[in-house]
């Protein structure tokens, strides 16, 4: 055989070798044997069953790497939009253009004041939820059961900067109302508003879903507001034009099947 001859053999055999490599590395991966994710969103929407979602994904397959990083709405979306994140997961409404949107479960705002607020003689004892209540949607409460925010206008209000989503939802209840009351603390998340709230310093509103895991506290009570903006979903996103992996989308799979709808 001549040199040419034998070179052209070896590179038959390279190529032949790469094709086996990446037919091997398709077939692990659409076997889940191998890969990762990168999934984003904020402490909110992190913190409500997708993490006991994501350790039952682990447990089905170990070798697929789930990267977890915490950002804003704007922020996640940014880095969506970058290709620095795979998955977000966000609670704000995308343009169906640009991006494939799954519902993962759905929510509700509450108001959330301390029982030592003189407001709570006006709100009524009857329009207060009960613990147990807290747990269940959609909440079926009659309009004489929900509280009007204009009776808070001049209730001190501990809120998350204007950064994240949730503080855009909280200024429309309040617009919707013609009200401006008193903003005595910005904070970036729900978590540290809600413990401020026990602690009596303002009234809040969050999503339901950050009180449900949480023990009984008897130091607040909770309404439910009379707005059709209260309602939500929760929804795990990707861009159209970045190529779902199999991993993506059994994740995917598994945060819209068996999370609350």
């Amino acid at each position: 055989m001549t040199p040419f001859g034998t070179e052209y053999i070896h590179s038959i055999d390279k190529i032949y070798a790469i094709e086996k490599e990446l037919s091997d590395y398709i077939t692990s991966s659409k076997n889940l044997e191998r890969g990762e994710v990168t999934l984003c969103g904020t402490n909110l929407c992190l913190y409500y069953k997708i993490p006991f979602i994501i350790a039952k994904f682990k447990q089905e397959y170990p070798n697929i790497t789930i990267h977890i990083a915490e950002s804003s709405t704007r922020s996640s979306i940014q880095q969506l939009n970058s290709a620095e994140v795979d998955l977000i997961i966000t609670s704000k409404p995308l343009d169906s253009s640009k991006y494939v949107q799954k519902v993962c479960y759905q929510e509700c705002l509450i108001l959330v004041v301390p029982q030592k607020f003189s407001i709570n003689e006006q709100l009524s004892k009857k329009k207060r939820l009960t613990y147990e209540e807290l747990h269940q949607l959609p909440y079926n409460i009659p309009k004489n059961q929900k509280v009007s925010l204009s009776t808070l206008h001049d209730t001190p209000f501990i809120l998350l900067r204007n950064t994240n989503y949730l503080r855009e939802c909280t200024d429309l209840l309040f617009r919707e109302r013609s009200i401006s009351p008193p903003i005595i603390m910005e904070v970036d998340q729900s978590a540290i508003s809600y413990n401020f709230t026990r602690l009596g310093i303002g009234a809040t509103i969050l999503s339901n879903r950050l009180i449900e895991p949480s023990p009984k506290n008897d130091a607040l009570y909770f309404y439910v507001i009379d707005s059709e903006f209260t309602a939500r979903e929760t929804y795990i996103a990707y861009n159209k034009n970045r190529y779902a992996t199999f991993a993506m989308k059994r994740l995917i799979e598994m945060l819209t099947s068996e999370a609350d709808r």
